[in-house]
């Protein structure tokens, strides 16, 4: 989303007011048991979507209203959080004038500057996507909801950073190839995937296409490849991994190949409506809408959300099973 001039000079006075606090600093103070009430600001939609463990709900329409019958004690100490830091800044300046003494806004990254995001990176980006160049690439960037005001939002540094996991070291894939069907025996070989999300996407395939054997089957003349799993249903696996995981979790994603099955573990659970079933059933929620956005104008995901029912299907065209004959685990 593109914030206008007015609204980031609202924003840029309140935060001159209202100290901020990172994600990696409140997980700090969760661990150390610290006592503070964290509240949620943001939109019903996106509360019922996911929200962080032990927060309440107060949505920045409502939150003055509420906030003395939630937490009356207003020395309290108050963690507001929202998605790039906004709306908890706003939040957070309402909650001091109403005399609440020790209020913080969380932001998802340390303030950080363009120089942080890959130019070059964002213009390869435009051309394999066929955008012509009427907008400047730090506009199209704010367009895209990658950059706000002057900063650069996760998805940003997800997609574009210069050094990605400098700043969220967990967004990355662990890769490894255990040989046999237990995880407790060392690896014969393990990566860390590391670098722009495009980037780590072709690193796994690649992981993949090392570790994978693909028996051949004589068809004609020729003999013609046929992978067990086919690679469009790895890639979807993989895009779906990286395109719904909760980027606030200090986790990677992790990639496991045995002599049986591939594992892929995301962090985070799905979204609060979705489970198993629901995926099953064609069920979509975007858990990182920018993210999955660039995704989709690239060709790696479709705007249908039918990822889960599409990897089922060409799993079980190509190996002849389904749920009812192979338990499967998303």
């Amino acid at each position: 989303m593109q914030h206008s001039p007015e609204f980031l000079k609202v924003v840029n006075d309140a935060k001159s007011r209202v100290a901020e606090v990172t994600v990696d600093q409140v997980r700090q103070m969760q661990s150390a048991g610290e006592k503070f009430e964290l509240i949620d600001c943001r939109e019903d939609n996106e509360w019922t979507a996911g929200r962080a463990a032990g927060a309440r709900h107060l949505g920045k329409g409502i939150i003055e209203r509420d906030i003395e019958t939630a937490v009356p004690n207003k020395r309290a100490k108050v963690v507001i959080y929202c998605g790039g830091g906004f709306r908890s800044a706003l939040a957070g300046d309402s909650l001091q004038k109403m005399g609440y003494e020790n209020v913080l806004s969380m932001t998802p990254l340390p303030r950080l500057k363009l120089f942080e995001l890959d130019m070059p990176a964002v213009e390869r980006h435009r051309e394999a996507i066929g955008l012509g160049e009427e907008v400047d690439a730090v506009q199209l960037l704010r367009n895209w909801g990658l950059v706000a005001g002057e900063t650069p939002t996760i998805g940003g540094i997800v997609l574009f950073g210069r050094d990605p996991q400098r700043h969220l070291p967990y967004a990355q894939i662990n890769a490894a190839r255990f040989p046999g069907t237990d995880s407790s025996v060392n690896p014969s070989d393990r990566k860390d995937l590391r670098g722009q999300l495009f980037d780590v996407i072709d690193q796994a395939e690649r992981f993949l296409d090392l570790h994978l054997p693909v028996p051949h089957v004589i068809e004609g003349f020729q003999p013609e490849p046929k992978p067990e799993i086919p690679k469009a249903a790895l890639r979807e696996a993989i895009v779906n991994a990286v395109a719904h995981r909760d980027y606030t979790i200090h986790g990677p994603v992790r990639l496991f190949i045995f002599d049986d099955r591939i594992e892929i573990h995301t962090p985070g659970k799905p979204p609060n409506s979705v489970d198993e079933e629901a995926m099953r059933a064609g069920v979509h929620v975007v858990r990182n809408p920018r993210i999955y956005a660039r995704l989709t104008d690239a060709g790696l995901v479709t705007r249908a959300g039918t990822g889960i029912r599409r990897l089922i299907r060409l799993v079980k065209q190509a190996t002849g099973t389904g749920h009812g004959d192979r338990d499967s685990q998303f």
